[in-house]
């Protein structure tokens, strides 16, 4: 039991009224963009958080492996990395410090548990 109960409390989602996006953190976010591509990669990829509450979006957010078809929709701002979007804080769906643990939500996702 204590391993389902270690899972549970991995796979929570966001909240953040209770923790606050910090620099290097890994996200997963569930952004509403027109193109379904864009937003199924989002949904299902891991991206770590290059800054916070500059410009326009509360965070700017690196990708890798983002595929070339899409890429030009991940160019949010060149100087900050590449394969970057900006995102809005209420687009965010699981954070965490540890990308071992937004892994763990991914595979949860995948496996609807």
């Amino acid at each position: 039991m204590k391993y389902i109960k270690t899972y549970e409390s991995e796979t929570k989602k966001f909240d953040y009224k209770t923790y606050e996006p910090k620099i290097g953190d890994y996200i997963i976010c569930k952004e509403r963009d027109i193109k379904k591509e864009i937003s199924d990669f989002i949904s299902t990829n891991i991206g770590r958080i290059l800054t916070v509450g500059q410009g326009i979006y509360d965070l700017v957010v690196q990708y890798e492996n983002v595929p070339d078809d899409l890429t030009p929709y991940f160019s949010y701002n060149r100087a900050e990395g590449r394969n970057s979007r900006g995102i809005d804080i209420n687009e965010i769906i699981f954070l965490s410090p540890d990308k071992s643990k937004a892994e763990v939500f991914l595979d949860s996702k995948k496996y609807n548990l």
